[in-house]
């Protein structure tokens, strides 16, 4: 063998770390990959092999570094493709969550570079430019219009368009998400078709459209950006969260709803969201749109095919069960709970609607149908005095009817077949739906009260006040109410447009003080029960002793539902009263899962949207700007947003007041006193009856004539209304006159032993 070369050493890197991995095995390697993760055919070009991948665009930039990590890890690898062993999905998760914080280190870098700059211009403009849009939703025309009139002024510093702007960020941040088409007559399904031609080949009619945004890449931003504000032990004291800790030590749970939106009054069309919000985020925080996850878009004249809508996003919460990276630890990420509107629900579930025979998702009573008023049927639940809620649902009966259902090819005790939420490891179709307060008790208990007190229809009812309308309706149009109640009261003649809300404030703060002379006693005890328990329900800390109180409240108020009101009163929303409380012990506080702040993400996405073209797009882009957004602002502190912002200073002050009042009628009494107990006040303060501090209103009673009631305040547990302000550079001083108590707390006869007081009237 002498004169020959010594043979090369196979696949020495293998055991060697200082050999550089070949180029063509790291080519084969990711062609390999490709194939087993996408099933179609490897492109020979490489531009087109990875034009859509981002973490092997990263991959492939770091090749040429001598100090590249990833190559230790590779050997072990490439053998096992070599060796064609199926690869494992946990190594790619791992390895996308490395690159994932390779992200998130570079724009840590790049926050940090900003505070040692102080203030970078450019960066400032084209953030402040994002925050125009985020905060006042023009158009696409109007911000172009904005930045060309800046750019005359200005120069080159800002980008010539609002698209080339948002291409000005880095890439990584961009949403990524998947194109699908549906045929609901045919069943065909088409992923990713860029085709021009929106109807169906078979049958002509139009496509259904609907998108599927990774959650993965969602879920880790916010957590990147919200890691202080992370907190594990919220939620914790439910009972489906003790089941995950027995098997988890570190988890994080999800809520989901959908529901549709009609975005234009002139179009069929409508747009279901799929919502995923993070239950360990505060709730003041949670629900802010930059915390929400947005799963999945439907965008249809027709509802959604929940069994296709909801495949890819399932198929990608099985995943994130096995867990992603999370400083430093593995977190589990489970779907527990669901808040959905009574159609959304029984669609999702796959289960009878509310108004059919076992429509109740929690117990086993069929109810029955009774002739309505309109000469039809309706169906009602009767109240069981022996078992007024049950027999109980169960996830094993749950399961044991759907084997029935799916056998014999039709509904068994309420169920149709199977949901697509029963592929999730922890979630409960029965238990962890959470029965909606807002569209069952005030949607539907609390309107229909109002029907049957006040429509011309009933009031041959003993039940009626139709008589006392008139003095009832004006007194209630009369009330004035502070700012932070969303709506002042409307006629009872407009309940058909009253919203939630509205019904709310109704219940809780007008009904017992109109009602308390006019109704008679039985009457207004059985009201004060459902009002004292939805109070109550909605009330922090709710302990054990009180949730049995509520439990009985609610028992009461629908045992003599139909004394008073009549059989046809006994409708689902009734009915689902008396499982409120079991609802609270399986998923927690409800003032966290109903779809009050679900109908408030409705509104702000639907606000993003300018023309009736292309509606998922322009959302999943609108969207993408925000997350773009906060991705830097999340991570920069206070005193560098003045910096960076520094013209909203000006526009948001954290105090302004009305106009300048005369001096003259300040009694020389007040005056001594201000002068000796404020000495922040200098000499020439100045006064005004109307004051913003910290976006809450305050006014004086003299101040111009508003529906608003902004002069009434609590001092020392004491009522005061204001009657001026005093105000210098300093300090603001309000000048108040305390208020009498004028009425003792009433209270409910039968449950005065338990010292509940209810104390509505010293409310006004």
């Amino acid at each position: 063998m002498s004169g020959l070369s010594t043979p090369r050493d196979y696949k020495s890197w293998v055991h060697n770390d200082n050999v550089k991995i070949p180029y063509t095995t790291i080519r084969r390697y990711r062609k390999n990959i490709f194939n087993k993760f996408n099933q179609v055919k490897s492109p020979k070009s490489r531009k087109s092999l990875f034009k859509n991948d981002f973490q092997v665009n990263k991959l492939e930039a770091n090749e040429s570094s001598s100090n590249l990590n990833i190559e230790k890890n590779f050997p072990e690898q490439i053998e096992t493709v070599n060796d064609n062993i199926s690869f494992s999905v946990d190594k790619h998760q791992v390895i996308c969550s490395e690159e994932k914080e390779i992200i998130t280190r570079n724009l840590d870098k790049e926050v940090e570079n900003l505070e040692e700059k102080k203030f970078d211009k450019k960066l400032s403009i084209k953030l402040g430019l994002l925050s125009i849009y985020i905060e006042f939703r023009p158009s696409k025309m109007c911000m172009n219009v904005f930045i060309k009139m800046m750019r005359h002024y200005i120069g080159n510093e800002v980008q010539p368009n609002f698209d080339s702007l948002i291409d000005s960020f880095k890439k990584e941040f961009y949403l990524k998400y998947d194109i699908y088409t549906f045929c609901l007559c045919c069943n065909i399904l088409k992923e990713n078709c860029n085709d021009i031609n929106n109807n169906c080949p078979s049958c002509s009619k139009t496509f259904s459209k609907f998108f599927h945004l990774n959650i993965k890449s969602q879920l880790e931003s916010i957590l990147n950006c919200q890691k202080n504000r992370i907190d594990f032990s919220l939620n914790s004291e439910n009972n489906i969260y003790k089941k995950i800790s027995y098997f988890h030590s570190k988890f994080i749970t999800l809520t989901i709803n959908s529901d549709g939106i009609s975005i234009f009054k002139s179009s069929r069309t409508t747009i279901w969201p799929v919502y995923l919000t993070i239950n360990q985020i505060d709730k003041k925080e949670r629900f802010k749109l930059k915390n929400v996850i947005i799963a999945g878009l439907w965008v249809s004249k027709e509802k959604p095919v929940f069994e296709e809508f909801l495949k890819p996003i399932v198929e990608e919460l099985k995943i994130l069960e096995k867990g992603i990276f999370f400083e430093g630890d593995m977190i589990n990420i489970f779907l527990t709970n669901g808040v959905f509107d009574k159609p959304a629900r029984a669609a999702i579930l796959n289960t009878i609607q509310f108004n059919g025979k076992f429509g109740c998702i929690k117990c086993y009573q069929p109810g029955k149908n009774i002739p309505s008023s309109k000469n039809g049927t309706i169906h009602v639940y009767p109240f069981q005095h022996y078992h007024h809620d049950k027999p109980k649902r169960t996830h094993d009966k749950y399961l044991s009817d759907l084997r029935q259902a799916v056998l014999l090819k039709k509904p068994f005790r309420g169920i149709k077949g199977d949901s697509m939420l029963n592929q999730l490891s922890f979630y409960f179709p029965i238990e962890s739906t959470v029965i909606d307060y807002m569209h069952s008790i005030l949607e539907g208990v609390v309107r229909s009260l109002v029907k049957y007190l006040f429509f011309p229809e009933y009031t041959k009812r003993s039940c009626s006040l139709r008589k006392h309308f008139m003095m009832i309706n004006k007194q209630l149009v009369d009330i004035k109410v502070p700012d932070f109640i969303p709506r002042s009261p409307r006629s009872l003649d407009d309940l058909g447009k009253w919203k939630a809300n509205e019904l709310f404030s109704f219940l809780i703060y007008y009904s017992l003080p109109l009602f308390r002379f006019i109704m008679e006693d039985n009457q207004l005890y059985h009201l004060i029960n459902l009002v004292v328990g939805v109070e109550y329900l909605l009330t922090p800390n709710l302990d054990d002793e009180k949730l049995e109180i509520v439990n009985l409240l609610f028992k009461d108020f629908v045992k003599d539902m139909e004394y008073f009101y009549g059989a046809d009163s006994m409708l689902s929303g009734v009915h689902e009263l008396i499982h409120l409380t079991e609802d609270f012990k399986n998923n927690g506080h409800l003032s966290e899962f109903n779809c009050f702040t679900f109908e408030d993400l409705n509104r702000q996405i639907t606000s993003f949207l300018k023309a009736k073209n292309l509606v998922g797009v322009q959302l999943i882009n609108s969207f993408n700007v925000l997350k773009i957004y906060y991705s830097y602002i999340d991570k920069m502190p206070a005193q560098l947003i003045d910096q960076v912002f520094p013209w909203k200073n000006n526009l948001f002050k954290e105090l302004t007041h009305g106009k300048i009042l005369s001096q003259n009628h300040i009694s020389e009494k007040i005056l001594d006193c201000l002068k000796k107990k404020f000495n922040a006040l200098s000499s020439n303060f100045q006064i005004t009856n109307y004051v913003k501090y910290k976006n809450i209103i305050y006014t004086s009673i003299n101040y111009k004539d508003v529906k608003s009631l902004n002069y009434c305040v609590k001092y020392e547990e004491k009522f005061a209304i204001i009657h001026y302000f005093c105000f210098s550079d300093d300090e603001c001083v309000a000048v108040l006159q305390i208020l009498s108590k004028l009425h003792n707390p009433f209270y409910n006869i039968k449950f005065s032993h338990n010292g509940i007081i209810w104390h509505f009237i010293n409310k006004f």
